[in-house]
Order: C-alpha cells, then structure tokens, then sequence
C-alpha cells in the first residue's frame, strides 16, 4: 500500500523471517529461497519433498522487504515499521492501539479490486475494529453499543449475545473431534459392523448443541473444496443390534458377550474433564450409551502425557481424539500404514487399499482428479468408521440485523505444528 510493487525481495524476507521464527514447528527452516532466473520469479529447495508446501506458502502472510530491511525478527515488534501496519489488502490501516483500530478505503486500487469491493452498488468505506480483554467486555459492549459484528466467543456466550441482539453464526473450522478404535490383532473391534453399531448408539448433534460446531461425518471438514456430502449414517438401537448379531455377539440378560462367550466391556481415554470439557463430554456420551446398550463402558482420563503414550503403544481400545486436518485434505499422516516406523498408525490398521487411496488424495493433479479421489477416500472412511465421527468444531460469529448483503468468511485457520511436521517428514516424491 506504499505503491511499490511486489518483488522476490519480498519473498525472501518473509522465508527467511519465517525461518528465524521458527514458524510451523520449524518447516520453514528446511527450505533454501533464493531469487530465480526469471525476473520476479523465486526457486524453493529442500532437502526431500513436501507435500504441503503450496498450502504453506498460500498462507504465509507476505511482508515487505523494503519496510523491514535490516531488522531481525526479534527487532521487528520493537520498530517503527511495525507501528502502523502495512498490507495489499483493499484497506489501510489509519490507527490501533490496544484497545481497536481504525480502517479506510484506499482510493488507489486497481479497477478489478474496486469491483471486488461492491456489492450491489454499496461498498464500505471504513471499518473499526475494538478489542475486549475478555468474554464479558466483549458481550456487554455487543448489548450496549452499535457493533454490526463480534467474534471470538465460546457458544455459550455467543448464545448470551444471541439473547441480547443480532443471531448468532457458525463459521466453519477444519479440526475434527472422533473417537479413535484400536484395530491391532486382537482387538474385539476390528470387524467394521461393531463399528457402525457402536457409532449408531452415538448422538454427536448433543454435543454440537452445547458444545457449538458442525457434525461430522468423516475426517474432511466442509471447508475443504474437495468435501462431499454423504448419506447419514445409520442410527439407533435396532440398527446396533443387528449390526452385533450378525458378527455372532449374544445379547443376554446381563448384556452382550463376545463370541467366545466372554462378557463384554469397554474402556474410552480422554484428557481430564476440567481442561478439555469437550473431550470428556464425548466420551462420557459414548460410555453412557453403550453402557445401556448391554456393553459396560468405562470412561478414564489422563494427562496428555499419558494419552500420548498409551495412543503411541497400542494400549487402548477407544480414545477421544482431535486432529486440525486443514483445507487441503492429507490423512495420510493420521491413517496410512507407514505413519509410524512400524508400519502402523493410531489405528494399528495396515491395508494397501487404504494406503492407495489415502496417497491418491493426496497426489497433485487437476481439480477434478483431486476431488475425485477426496471424494471416494470420504466413501471408504464413512463405511470403515476408523475413527467414529463427531463433529467439526466451529468459530461463533454474532452478526447485527444491519448487516446485509455480506457473507462471512473464516479469515485464518492455521495448520496445527502436528500435522505440519507430519506432512513433512512423511512426503514422498
């Protein structure tokens, strides 16, 4: 917005800040930028492919080489090239404090970007931004003031607001919440059919209507351009029953037995309750459930320490898990069998179909032959339930009756530090 135009130079400062930062669990440190032949043009390097590096690089704010020369990262906060914000966007930044930040309108956009700006002759000319230390500031400055918009409350809050004025709006999110099954040799749910029985028994609309968020039906959020709708999943007592009975479980008085006649029971891991309320929610629904299903169910909680270790041995049989799989889609990480040295993943599943359709989905290629294949991975997971499903969680927007013509859009969704380094140390050429 100062007038300069775009350079490579740009590009490299912001690797190389990136770099510095340690941004994305040091992904940025594996790559070598360096200015190309063309001019304009910069050529990436690394030492093995990656496979999210479009992704990264589509989401990786550009900053201006020529406002911060000669900084550092750690200079940079501290400067007065960062005391006023500059950006490309369609608005410059007149002032922020701590408390807001007020926007204008720049009047030297190019004709294609004024274009973008109006929506049925309107346009808008200037926006404040105001900044709340906490929950309660925020709702009681939504009640008593003229705010057309307000973001970052829980769903309860959001529901206050709701109350209050304005109607309350999910925008999407790309971190899916499951139950992760444990399918090694010996375990009593590797048939499928227990599987889809035991998420027939599940409610996870319950848990969005508290808790806020999207239901799932697979690990691919609706954000994702290769997201499909699927049929709904079957549900219900009579449907869990059948699905038990034709794996030859007996249901007696005492409740359901193995086909060897051992009793049954269960056991779901979740992290402690008071921290991660979501989680324990999901997995104290379940256990109620399938409890008075015939199916004793117990529910522990642990630390993340011990989760992750009782996950990475192999020693559970169920788990309340939450994954940030991003927009575009790659489950190889979460589901393919060379996720882990040993040739295994969360699931202890190893299935060459699986692992050809999970690299499929993740494969360059067109528009069409990526969604293609998104589209049949979804098909296979809703049938297989490797993870039983629950929902998406959701960001809670409260927008103002006066705001028309406008559709709200998830303005960032950063890809957790897990899967970036997952993506990474698991792609191949």
């Amino acid at each position: 917005q100062d007038g300069s135009a775009v350079t490579a130079a740009d590009v490299l400062t912001t690797v190389a800040i990136a770099s510095e930062l340690g941004t994305a669990g040091g992904y940025w440190q594996s790559i070598t930028a360096e200015e190309g032949d063309a001019a304009g043009t910069v050529r990436l390097s690394a030492s093995q492919a990656l496979a999210n590096l479009p992704t990264m690089l589509g989401s990786l704010p550009l900053l201006s080489a020529t406002q911060f020369a000669g900084l550092s990262a750690a200079q940079i906060p501290d400067s007065d090239a960062a005391k006023l914000p500059q950006g490309t966007g369609p608005y410059r930044i007149t002032s922020i404090s701590s408390g807001g930040a007020g926007l204008a309108r720049r009047a030297d956009l190019l004709a294609a970007d004024t274009a973008s700006l109006s929506v049925a002759g309107t346009s808008v000319e200037r926006i404040a931004l105001y900044f709340f230390p906490d929950a309660a500031s925020a709702l009681l400055g939504w009640s008593a003031s003229s705010l057309d918009q307000l973001v970052g409350l829980g769903i309860a809050d959001a529901r206050r607001g709701t109350a209050a004025r304005g109607s309350t709006i999910q925008l999407g999110s790309t971190v899916f919440s499951g139950i992760a099954t444990n399918l090694r040799p010996g375990s009593v749910l590797r048939d499928p059919r227990l599987r889809a029985g035991l998420a027939a028994l599940l409610d996870p609309a319950a848990i969005t209507t508290v808790f806020g968020g999207s239901v799932a039906r697979t690990p691919v959020s609706p954000l994702s351009w290769g997201w499909t709708a699927l049929p709904d999943a079957k549900s219900g007592v009579d449907y869990a029953t059948g699905r038990f009975e034709a794996v030859k479980w007996k249901q007696g008085a005492d409740g359901w037995s193995l086909p060897s006649g051992a009793a049954a029971s269960l056991e779901i891991l979740t992290l402690p309750a008071l921290a991660h309320p979501v989680d324990a929610a999901v997995a104290t629904q379940a256990a109620a459930a399938w409890t008075a299903f015939g199916i004793p169910t117990r529910v522990t909680e642990l630390s993340p320490i011990d989760l992750t270790s009782r996950l990475a041995s192999g020693a559970f049989q169920l788990a309340v898990l939450n994954v940030d799989v991003g927009i575009d889609v790659d489950l190889y990480p979460l589901l393919g069998s060379g996720a882990v040295l040993t040739g295994g993943n969360i699931a202890g599943i190893q299935l060459k179909d699986l692992d050809l359709l999970l690299n499929r989905a993740r494969q360059p290629g067109d528009r069409a032959t990526r969604t293609a294949a998104l589209v049949a991975l979804q098909k296979w997971l809703a049938e297989t339930n490797y993870i039983l499903p629950i929902r998406f969680r959701a960001v809670e927007l409260l927008t103002s009756s006066r705001v028309t013509q406008v559709a709200p859009m998830l303005v960032d969704e950063p890809e957790s530090y897990l899967r970036a380094v997952l993506s990474f140390r698991l792609a191949t050429p």
